[in-house]
């Protein structure tokens, strides 16, 4: 059966972030004429980026095709442990596996409440149930090795050298004063206050750290361990 014209029709995005990097369109441009002209489309951007993928939009800058247009935005927030463990035992009763319920709870506590993490967790024990029959090692390092590959990409997209030093000392909590110190003893030079600001805004708007009480971290547990595992 064909769609009604009256149903809309949805395109999706993932990992939308990179549609900045692309210099032979203007995907803005595009955003805005589907915006304003094709009223059965409706376009979805996914990514972890949310705040690149904003400035990205521009949203609020006169600049930009899609200054003014409506934009809706839907974040999902970190699993408590106890969702964690209902979000494991439910996925895991639809697909018909039978999990131990002591690794269920090792997982969400190793996964720290990332709805990412504990899908891939749930996915690789329905594949492979031997995996997650005695421990959650074998997918955490599964994960890890994911997220490793991610950070040394990030880090090969920069140029300052600052970032692979900077996410060392921010795998345990840091006050800014802390981070700004060990910073400096680690280049053995004294860091401008305005490009500190910079490199923590730029890893927020990135999500890859989180700032709660006055005290900046990575943000994902499995990041942290794959930055502990980077060499110096």
């Amino acid at each position: 059966m064909g769609l009604e014209l009256w149903e809309p029709v949805i395109i999706a995005f993932d990992e939308a972030q990179e549609l900045r990097k692309v210099g032979w369109i203007s995907f803005t441009r595009l955003l805005a004429y589907a915006y304003d002209n094709l009223e059965n489309v409706r376009i979805v951007l996914i990514g972890p980026e949310v705040g690149l993928l904003l400035k990205f939009l521009g949203v609020d800058s006169r600049e930009s095709p899609l200054y003014g247009r409506y934009v809706h935005v839907v974040t999902t927030r970190r699993l408590s442990f106890e969702e964690s463990v209902d979000f494991l035992v439910k996925g895991f009763a639809e697909a018909g596996v039978t999990i131990p319920h002591r690794i269920i709870e090792d997982a969400a506590k190793t996964f720290g409440g990332i709805i990412g993490w504990l899908t891939l967790f749930g996915y690789s024990c329905c594949m492979n149930p031997d995996l997650c029959t005695e421990q959650v090692d074998k997918i955490v390092k599964i994960t890890v090795d994911i997220a490793k590959q991610e950070i040394e990409n990030f880090l090969e997209s920069r140029r300052s050298r600052r970032y692979k030093t900077f996410l060392k000392i921010l795998t345990t909590e840091k006050s800014w004063s802390e981070v700004k110190r060990r910073l400096e003893d680690s280049k053995g030079m004294t860091i401008n206050d305005r490009t500190l600001n910079e490199l923590l805004n730029t890893l927020i708007n990135l999500s890859i750290i989180e700032k709660t009480n006055d005290k900046y971290v990575i943000a994902d547990p499995i990041s942290r361990k794959a930055v502990e595992e980077l060499p110096s």
